[in-house]
């Protein structure tokens, strides 16, 4: 009788560890090869940096319900796609011009890219004449003032005209116009001497409809408040010389490490309540995808808490920035519960508090929201941001920085995840003792 009690026990916990051990393995099982093959995809030349919009900023779009759908996600609500409506900058074939126009005629005519280039911020008008009437200076700008437009040319070093800003089509200034010091300089001169300047870029403003992505996983209590894990896909485009700006880091990297974390949690099991998987379109417009979607679906999310995914994996070695909202603090609930978590696991981090990423709408309408991002600002909004300065190794590390936190968070019913190792321990250690304790008796 007592021999068979301990092949039953032994044989119990032994099944026990077993089970224990295969949930272990998947607990390790984020695959970082993977997150990089999305990057690299989304921040292609192929995908010209997938600007709101545009055809390839859907292609992007596409490619993220395809990846939702191959990994065995639903829709959220009826469809993966939720539909919104935007302005949005499109290039044209028009040739960009600046030009000083004089008593003869055409004096000076300077070179795009070199001399002047258009920023991105906004194109509420693309082609001015003004002269000295119109026009204010500093020591470093000059401002025109002309039919109800403000127009901004500011004198940059030319290795910088590769920056872009967003475009935010509020903005104050109906155009902003980088020029180079020896520009600055002429176009002052020429215009205390009278001459007319003719400036035009080539981009008109259009209005059409773009998409976010969501996709489900419903967990075990589909009446639980939902855990939201977000990134935005969209990026800067590319200019008229052609320069594509890739925003690998800046977005496609955190893009990337939802879509993993979206297989991760599918192959992980049940979750306590619903998680929603989300890439969210026209961050560079002023993060007005997530505010979209925190309108449209507020009713559902109301009590949710969201986890944003922005630029993870620079390969500055960087400690992950727990971002909240301008007037969240490190005594509001969702910061304060993931410095716990990171204080009790040694993990360094740093903290900021700003409107600058996707939680701000959430904050904005009391959803408990922050982002998690590798704050690494040399590249972003460049053509330099490229695969090339992602980290394998760095997103890995922000994985096991923030895995720990989503399983807390989302998994403390499934006793196979939540007591892994304690289960796994307690299992070999029984058959261990128990196997001991009957040889011991035979003996």
């Amino acid at each position: 009788m007592v021999r068979k009690l301990a092949q039953f026990l032994i044989t119990l916990f032994l099944i026990s560890f077993c089970f224990f051990y295969i949930y272990h393995i998947k607990l390790k099982a984020f695959d970082t090869e993977k997150v990089m093959e999305h990057i690299e995809f989304l921040s292609s030349d192929n995908l010209e940096g997938r600007l709101t919009g545009t055809f390839e900023n859907k292609i992007a779009g596409d490619y993220i319900q395809n990846t939702f759908i191959k990994y065995g996600l639903r829709p959220f609500s009826e469809s993966y796609y939720q539909s919104f409506r935007v302005k949005y900058p499109a290039l044209t074939s028009e040739t960009p011009v600046l030009e000083a126009v004089g008593p003869q005629g055409i004096s000076k005519v300077y070179e795009y890219g070199v001399d002047y280039k258009e920023d991105l911020l906004n194109f509420d008008t693309v082609e001015i004449y003004f002269d000295k009437t119109n026009a204010s200076y500093s020591d470093k700008y000059i401002q025109i003032k002309k039919d109800n437009h403000i127009i901004l040319l500011v004198a940059t070093a030319p290795e910088e005209f590769s920056f872009r800003s967003s475009y935010i089509s509020d903005a104050p200034y109906s155009l902003y116009i980088s020029i180079s010091d020896s520009c600055f300089e002429e176009l002052l001169l020429e215009l205390r001497e009278g001459y007319t300047i003719h400036l035009k870029v080539p981009y008109e403003v259009k209005e059409t409809n773009v998409d976010n992505l969501h996709s489900l996983l419903p967990g075990m209590n589909k009446d639980k408040p939902p855990l939201i894990i977000s990134s935005h896909f969209d990026h800067l485009g590319s200019d008229y010389s052609g320069t594509i700006y890739p925003g690998a880091l800046d977005n496609a990297s955190g893009t990337a490490f939802v879509l993993e974390l979206a297989r991760y949690f599918k192959n992980l099991g049940a979750s306590d309540g619903p998680m929603i998987f989300a890439a969210f379109n026209a961050e560079e417009f002023g993060c007005l995808g997530s505010k979209a979607f925190a309108e449209q679906y507020y009713d559902q999310i109301k009590k949710a808490t969201v986890y944003n995914f922005d630029m993870i994996g620079s390969d500055k070695e960087l400690d992950l920035t727990i971002m909240g909202g301008k007037n969240d603090n490190p005594s509001t609930e969702q910061v304060a519960s993931i410095i716990s978590n990171f204080d009790r696991r040694n993990i360094d981090y740093k903290l900021s508090f700003e409107d600058s990423s996707d939680h701000e709408y959430f904050r904005k309408v009391g959803i408990s929201a922050v982002t998690l991002i590798h704050e690494d600002m040399d590249r972003i909004h460049t053509p330099e941001d490229t695969v090339s300065y992602i980290s394998e190794e760095s997103i890995k590390e922000a994985f096991k920085t923030v895995s720990e936190e989503l399983i807390e968070k989302n998994y403390r019913e499934n006793l196979l995840i939540f007591y892994n190792v304690p289960g796994l321990i307690f299992s070999i250690f029984a058959a261990i003792a128990i196997s001991l304790i009957y040889i011991n008796r035979r003996s």
